[in-house]
Parts: structure tokens; sequence; C-alpha cells
């Protein structure tokens, strides 16, 4: 009897009434807002925007870690050393220790590292099976991790140590990385104007 009184009517429908002069009271203040103030579409992003993902990938993934690199990843490798460590010792683990140093993502082919409790989180597992595994899971990964990639950034890397690859534009240092790499004679000796590239690692 008292949800359908006429007085049970008439309270449900002052809140409506309120919201909805609420509503057009807060449409009214935006538009006045929008005209009187220009807004440009890097004020509706994030002040401070994400920080690109870095990796650190177990040893048996070099091949993987060099693909990331071609792209412009920041990719770092476990050594050797680190390997044979994690893989002959049941202690502390050199690898969740550069990998939380540097807040890196892990990225490994064992199942057994993610099991311990101080694996560092967000650690994600590859199938190594084959190279074309390993090549479908690449865009899998990536789209995971909301990686976009920018064609300007590619070749940017070093494959070998991760480095920055940095234009050179002194003719002398340009002679010096052409010995440094075995160049031919005819290309030490050559006036042309070439674009020359060397890693900073």
């Amino acid at each position: 009897t008292e949800i359908d009184s006429g007085d049970t009517t008439t309270s449900s429908a002052e809140p409506r009434e309120d919201i909805k002069s609420n509503y057009n009271d807060l449409k009214t203040a935006l538009a006045s807002r929008r005209l009187n103030t220009h807004v440009s579409p890097q004020d509706y992003q994030h002040s401070t925007p994400p920080s690109p993902v870095r990796y650190i990938c177990d040893y048996t993934l070099n091949k993987f870690t060099r693909w990331l690199r071609i792209l412009g990843i920041d990719a770092t490798l476990e050594t050797e050393a680190e390997e044979k460590e994690r893989t002959t010792t049941g202690g502390n683990i050199a690898l969740f220790d550069h990998c939380k140093r540097e807040r890196r993502t892990l990225l490994t082919t064992s199942y057994k590292l993610l099991l311990r409790k101080d694996c560092p989180p967000g650690a994600y597992l590859l199938d190594p099976k084959s190279t074309s595994s390993l090549e479908q899971a690449l865009p899998r990964l990536l789209i995971t991790h909301g990686v976009k990639l920018m064609p300007c950034q590619f070749l940017t890397r070093c494959v070998v140590c991760n480095g920055n690859i940095v234009p050179v534009l002194d003719d002398n240092e340009k002679r010096s990385v052409f010995q440094e790499n075995g160049a031919p004679p005819d290309l030490l000796d050559s006036k042309e104007d070439m674009e020359v590239f060397r890693c900073d690692g």
C-alpha cells in the first residue's frame, strides 16, 4: 500500500527532477568552458605518460632479444655468468636482482622461475620450441604490454649490446669507424659523403 501511495510517487519523482536539473547545469558549465578555453588533444592525456616497457630476457632468448632491439625496444639479456649461477645454485638469483634493480619485465622460457616466490611480478613465459612459436609470441607480447611500434625507432638499438645507434658526423670519426670494422681501402679513401652510424655502448 505504501509503495502505491501518492506520497511515494511524489518523493521518487523529486530526486529524478534534481538529477535532471544537475545534469543540465553540468552540460551548461562544460559548454561554457569549451567556449572560453582552448583545449588541445594533449589536455586529455595524462600529464606524465607511462614509461616504455623495458625487458630482460633469460639466456635462452638470445635471438628473441635481438628481435626486440631491432624494433627499437630496450631489451637486455641475462649474462652467461648469471645463467650458470641460476642453473647450478638454488639460492639468490642474479637475474631477479637485475630485473628489480633496473625495473624491467622478465621474459623467460622456464616455468620453474615463475614458480619461485621471489620471482618479479609481471614475468612473462615464452615457449621456445621453435622459431615460428617465438615469431607468433612476439606480437602477443607487444599487444599484452601495450607496446606501440614506431618505424622511426627501428634499428636505433645495437643488437649486440642494446646500446643506442647514433650518427657519426666528424670525418675523422667516420674513418675510425671504417678502420675498426675492417672496411676496404677504397672505402677509407672515398670522398663520398656517407651517413655513418655507431653504437654508443
